[in-house]
């Protein structure tokens, strides 16, 4: 999923644990703020003809795509099956947009993904907000399935 370029060694150790922790809204979040980040700098790397790492980044932000897309939970209802077809549209414009370096499709993506991502964060910050009995939180907020 959400990988350290050094692979091994203390910092690796760190994001693993870090990630590892995380409850599963906020690790959907973390993915969000991730694929977002990537075609940030995506959206840089083009216009400079960095074409190889803009390339490695856009394959990243579609592997996060596929992430989000095979955790969802279809039992959840109809949200699922809209988060199914939005993530499946996305998933094609950013393979279009990695063939073409095609910038429009990438900012396309970028801001479909960063309203997603401010919509779940929105919906984090409302769950945490509702005061639930003492150790109800946690296990309120891990059990978030999209």
């Amino acid at each position: 999923m959400l990988k350290s370029k050094a692979g091994t060694g203390p910092l690796a150790a760190y994001l693993r644990q870090s990630i590892a922790g995380m409850d599963r809204g906020r690790l959907v979040l973390a993915m969000y703020e991730e694929a977002c980040l990537e075609l940030h700098r995506a959206l840089t790397d083009i216009p400079q003809h960095r074409l190889e790492l803009a390339h490695r980044r856009l394959v990243k932000v579609q592997e996060i795509v596929n992430e989000l897309l095979i955790s969802l939970n279809f039992e959840a209802g109809e949200l699922s099956r809209t988060l199914r077809a939005i993530y499946q549209d996305l998933l094609q414009r950013l393979m279009t947009a990695n063939l073409q370096k095609d910038v429009a499709l990438v900012t396309a993506v970028l801001n479909v993904l960063t309203d997603m991502k401010n919509a779940w964060g929105e919906m984090l910050q409302q769950l945490t907000r509702e005061v639930p009995p003492a150790g109800a939180k946690a296990a309120r907020l891990g059990s978030v399935r999209i």
